[in-house]
């Protein structure tokens, strides 16, 4: 394993720490892959497979994308470790959960998009008062989501 490899296995490792500790998400089969495979091959696999991985759903759910594998295949700076194909799967799954900001024909990083607050006369999160956001389940169901997520897990139906 060369420098360059070396390091991007230790940033692997850090996305798995800073899930754990931000987000309270523990990916037992992320972190499996990554210590049997090594940073940079755990990420090829995980490029290869089909459709999103449920970390990367969770960190879409959580607003958290910036912490997600694909960002950090995108960066510059590890380029040189991956084709411009798995560097394209990458930056097309942040842009289709609709994260992605591009500016020309670089890739940028991600930057989370923040969510407005719904105002009006849908109340406030009835767990904690604060402010309630329009959000997607999984199963692609929208409902009211507490604008203190994770902090804070309070829900109300939508009644489309």
């Amino acid at each position: 394993m060369d420098k360059l490899e070396a390091l991007f296995h230790k940033e692997m490792l850090s996305l798995h720490e800073k899930w754990r500790s931000e987000c309270s998400y523990t990916a037992t089969v992320f972190i499996k892959i990554v210590k049997q495979h090594g940073g940079v091959k755990a990420a090829q696999i995980l490029l290869r497979g089909q459709g999103l991985s449920r970390g990367f759903l969770k960190l879409m759910t959580l607003q958290r994308l910036d912490l997600s594998m694909e960002n950090l295949v995108i960066q510059p700076k590890w380029a040189t470790l991956f084709t411009e194909a798995e560097r394209e799967i990458a930056k097309n799954r942040l842009e289709e959960a609709g994260s992605l900001k591009s500016s020309g024909s670089t890739m940028d990083t991600f930057r989370p998009k923040k969510q407005k607050p719904i105002t009006g006369n849908i109340g406030s999160c009835p767990k904690c008062n604060s402010a309630m956001v329009l959000r997607t389940s999984r199963a692609g169901k929208k409902f009211y989501g507490c604008s203190n997520y994770p902090r804070c897990n309070g829900t109300k139906s939508y009644l489309q």
